[in-house]
């Protein structure tokens, strides 16, 4: 699906008419809105943040790399039956080594803490 069909189907389900969306980003005509939907012209990318906030969606959904416009989880962790762990894991390997080892300190600190509560519990 491209992006346009993916506007048009965004903006359908929530009855938005091309002019209104055009007008909420910023954009003078509705035929622009018409035209990207088209396929005939792309998305500036200065208005696709824009479009993807009030079609109540993220700009990976509109991108396509996501199929979930909801949540804006990747196809490639939706492949995965347990969700939670499959998106650390897939985010994990999009960061920093910098923010990795963030990440990391902080689920150790969370798996402390979960331990001192469970001896709490026992005490």
């Amino acid at each position: 699906m491209t992006i346009g069909e993916r506007i048009k189907l965004r903006r359908a389900e929530l009855n938005i008419s091309q002019g209104e969306l055009a007008s909420a980003v910023g954009m003078k005509h509705q035929t622009s809105i018409s035209k990207i939907e088209l396929g005939q012209r792309g998305v500036p990318l200065h208005y696709l943040e824009a479009i993807a906030e009030k079609l109540k969606t993220t700009p990976d959904y509109l991108l396509g790399r996501t199929d979930d416009p909801e949540t804006g989880v990747p196809k490639f962790v939706q492949q995965f039956e347990d969700n939670k762990l499959a998106e650390i894991n897939a985010f994990a390997t999009l960061l920093s080594e910098e923010n990795r080892e963030t990440v990391v300190s902080y689920m150790r600190f969370l798996y402390q803490e979960q331990m001192r509560a469970s001896y709490a519990d026992k005490a």
